[in-house]
């Protein structure tokens, strides 16, 4: 995390889940699942390392109460709605291998813009 900072840590974060979503898109082998688990474990290790670190790389720690508070709020509420995304989306007709692909890439561009998110100014 020293080293290559917490923003490109967490963007590299993403691959492994990145790759889980495609495996389960794309493969209907029995081991399927289990290496879906594993890369997702890989990835949620980068991210709770990289996740505690960025914040106050980026913003201080003078306010960091009221951030954690915010980015565990909108991790909640994420959370909560994914499975409705996702049912709404197997009623409409979509297979699951496009529900995986389109996880997939929408990991993908989280990735691509966490990477090349601007830090903001520091100062008050």
């Amino acid at each position: 995390m020293d080293r290559i900072g917490a923003q490109r840590a967490l963007s590299y974060g993403l691959t492994p889940i990145f790759c889980s979503m495609l495996v389960l898109g794309l493969t209907e082998f029995a081991w399927t699942p289990n290496l879906y688990l594993a890369l997702c474990g890989i990835s949620l290790g980068f991210i709770g390392a990289a996740g505690g670190a960025i914040w106050p790389e980026r913003y201080g720690v003078r306010h960091i109460g009221a951030i954690r508070s915010v980015a565990q709020a909108s991790m909640v509420f994420s959370t909560a709605l994914s499975p409705i995304l996702v049912g709404v989306l197997l009623d409409v007709g979509v297979a699951t291998t496009g529900i995986g692909v389109l996880f997939a890439v929408l990991v993908l561009v989280s990735a691509v813009l966490a990477q090349m998110a601007v830090a903001p100014k520091q100062g008050g």
